[in-house]
């Protein structure tokens, strides 16, 4: 299967619960024919102070996100971005956990898109000491900027 138009999908969260954290930033590049021509990135305000176990994995400070929009505000404006999309991440599941639930739960937002996460795809295709982006991109000669 060769796909050329997707959206590559990250986030940033205040923890690993979809239920009790939240998420604090979304990135995303849409990918034509193989190449980036659009990016969405946004800061959202958490309703709590992000700790600094937190910061120190992320680098997302109370500070940075303090002018953030509402979950609410970043749900729209990401649904409109992805449109009909693949999507397409590493470890992707978690994030799309996230979004769906956060979508869903504030706004009704139901995302039907396709996704496709990398790193399932490489535990079924790769021997690999663990399955982190940064040993994959090792492995495969990829440069992660």
């Amino acid at each position: 299967m060769n796909i050329n138009d997707y959206c590559v999908v990250d986030i940033e969260t205040t923890g690993l619960s979809k239920y009790r954290d939240e998420i604090i930033e979304i990135g995303c590049l849409k990918v034509r024919n193989h190449l980036i021509v659009d990016e969405f990135n946004i800061l959202i305000k958490p309703t709590k102070p992000i700790s600094s176990y937190i910061t120190s994995i992320n680098g997302i400070t109370n500070d940075m996100v303090k002018d953030g929009c509402s979950i609410e505000e970043a749900m729209i404006q990401f649904y409109d971005f992805v449109g009909e999309d693949i999507i397409v991440g590493h470890n992707v599941s978690f994030d799309m956990g996230f979004i769906s639930h956060h979508a869903q739960k504030r706004l009704g937002l139901v995302f039907e898109n396709i996704v496709m996460d990398t790193m399932k795809i490489a535990r079924r295709n790769v021997k690999a000491i663990n399955y982190k982006l940064s040993t994959l991109c090792d492995y495969y000669g990829i440069k992660n900027k």
